[in-house]
Order: C-alpha cells, then structure tokens, then sequence
C-alpha cells in the first residue's frame, strides 16, 4: 500500500473555485474501491496551498489505472489554470496504520 501526497500552489483569485472542484471530483474518487484514505487540506497560513493524501494500493495502480479515469479529464481542464506552479507528487510505502486495517 502506498501514501501520496499531492501539492499545490494555487492563484490567490482561484482559491474558492479551486476548493469547489476539488470537492466535486472528491466524490467519484472516494466511490473508487481503491481508495482507502482521501484527505484535502489547505494550510492555515497560506491559503494558496494545498495538500491532498491519498492511500492506494500501489504506485502503479495510482498512476497507470487511477490517474487514468475519465473524471479527471474535466476536473484538470478547470484546475491546471489555476494553478500557480505545477503539482508535486510525493510517494510513500506505508508500514503501519492507526487504526490497523488490511493491505
């Protein structure tokens, strides 16, 4: 199992709409069987950067079936404009999780 962090600067203008569409294409991710954790947050003190945590069964899975779903073509049509520097992914092997649950 694996932990992705993504990152984003986003336009100060764009913050709101980009919060809105993050929330929409929350809700096919999350009805993924895969998808074990999907976390959003934005940082308190600069509210032009966010972080989402994923947990996925595998890099690839994440990268070659997930990434690949059509619902993310029109969420990244209205997100990449938005952004202020490109996104940032950051993998991790997980080794423990609290509460426990199954790989």
């Amino acid at each position: 199992m694996i932990a992705v962090l993504v990152t984003f600067r986003i336009k100060l203008e764009c913050v709101d709409a980009f919060r809105s569409e993050l929330l929409k294409v929350a809700v096919p991710v999350v009805a993924e069987p895969e998808c074990l954790v999907l976390d959003y947050a934005q940082d308190a003190s600069d509210p032009t950067r966010f972080m989402l945590y994923e947990n996925w069964p595998s890099r690839e899975y994440f990268e070659k079936a997930q990434l690949a779903k059509p619902y993310y073509v029109p969420y990244l049509e209205a997100t990449e404009p938005m952004w202020a520097e490109p996104r940032r992914f950051t993998y991790f092997e997980l080794f423990s999780t609290y509460p426990p649950r199954e790989a």
